[in-house]
């Protein structure tokens, strides 16, 4: 009785234990970022079969040869799926389950705001948000202004940058979530100067060159202050104008000496810096 009751034990045993044998029911990448392939693989010593369930929106790509083991497929959707598997081991049925995390990023769910503030130094604040809440967060955003990139911390997407030059610029943004998706979006900037005067003119009227010309891109308002080298005005209009034009003479009617004078700019949007510099006059003294 005792030596049946060991080969019972014993038969149970191995049975058992193949039974216990480990079961590993993975895929390759999770979450994953549509249209990506999900990968599945159910490993298993003496694996016989495996059925697989998919949601409805799941399409085989491949297989192994008989259906079990490995298979490729791919969703129409993004949002959790349920995925089981049915695996035959040494005669034994086990059931799996996996949560698949499916996520989907395009261009058209990001809200990007991107305000341009033309100062003496100008000034690009920037900002995104995701509005498509099947995007996978976190969410991590890089700006690259001029080929030159910056990486923000885990879902900060606020920057600032300053310009030193005019002319146009690639302001480029690419948005990564945790499933994997990304999206890139380019934008171009145009920085051009308010206000450009020159450092030369020579009122003699000669029809060369006569009149000091402050130019601007007439978006700005703006009034002049001229000072000699002793720190006294020599010219100061009373008006706001979009575009001046100075013949050298002073506040007397007087064409200025010869020399090096100072002027300031001041723009009538107070945000906006001064706008500081020299010109040299030349003509002969009278």
């Amino acid at each position: 009785m005792r030596t049946k009751s060991l080969k019972i034990l014993f038969l149970l045993l191995i049975c058992c234990g193949l039974n216990a044998q480990a079961q590993k029911f993975e895929i390759k990448k999770n979450p994953i970022c549509l249209p990506d392939t999900a990968e599945f693989r159910y490993v298993s010593q003496n694996l016989t079969s495996v059925t697989w369930k998919y949601p409805a929106d799941a399409t085989i790509i491949s297989s192994t040869a008989d259906g079990t083991g490995f298979q490729r497929v791919t969703f129409s959707t993004p949002q959790s799926k349920t995925i089981i598997a049915t695996a035959i081991v040494n005669g034994f049925q086990h059931i799996d389950t996996l949560i698949v995390n499916v996520s989907q990023l395009f261009e058209s769910y990001v809200n990007r705001t991107i305000e341009f503030h033309p100062t003496a130094t100008y000034v690009l604040n920037m900002s995104a948000s995701i509005n498509n809440p099947l995007s996978i967060a976190p969410h991590w955003y890089t700006w690259t202004i001029n080929g030159q990139s910056t990486s923000l911390p885990q879902d900060v997407s606020i920057h600032s940058h300053i310009f030193n030059d005019e002319g146009d610029h690639i302001v480029r943004l690419n948005v990564r979530d945790a499933g994997g998706c990304t999206v890139e979006m380019d934008t171009t900037v145009t920085t051009v100067k308010l206000f450009e005067a020159p450092n030369v003119f020579t009122p003699n009227n000669d029809g060369v060159n006569d009149n000091f010309i402050v130019k601007s891109t007439g978006d700005i308002p703006f009034s002049i202050e001229i000072y000699d080298r002793s720190g006294i005005i020599v010219y100061k209009p009373n008006l706001t104008v979009t575009q001046l034009v100075w013949d050298g003479r002073n506040s007397a009617g007087i064409v200025v000496k010869p020399g090096v004078y100072y002027y300031v700019i001041t723009p009538e949007d107070t945000s906006i810096e001064p706008l500081k510099g020299f010109v040299h006059v030349f003509h002969e003294e009278k």
